[in-house]
């Protein structure tokens, strides 16, 4: 069964495509430099509130920060 799960390295991606420095996006979207490193590190996930911030700021959806990940039943 798969499931879709917020991507860091999409979050890092689609930040440096865009020529935005970490300290520029966590300025822009009230948030620590920290938050965006862990963010892209996958050891914090966003909320809704900053994730839809940083599409907007990025010119991406949402979705496009998701992956699809396999789940396994245990």
């Amino acid at each position: 069964m798969a499931a879709k799960s917020f991507s860091g390295t999409r979050l890092r991606e689609y930040r440096e495509a865009a020529g935005y420095s970490r300290e520029q996006i966590a300025v822009a979207i009230r948030r620590s430099w920290n938050a965006i490193y862990q963010y892209e590190r996958d050891a914090l996930t966003p909320g809704r509130e900053a994730q839809e911030a940083m599409a907007e700021l990025l010119g991406v959806r949402m979705d496009d920060f998701y992956v699809e990940v396999e789940v396994v039943d245990a």
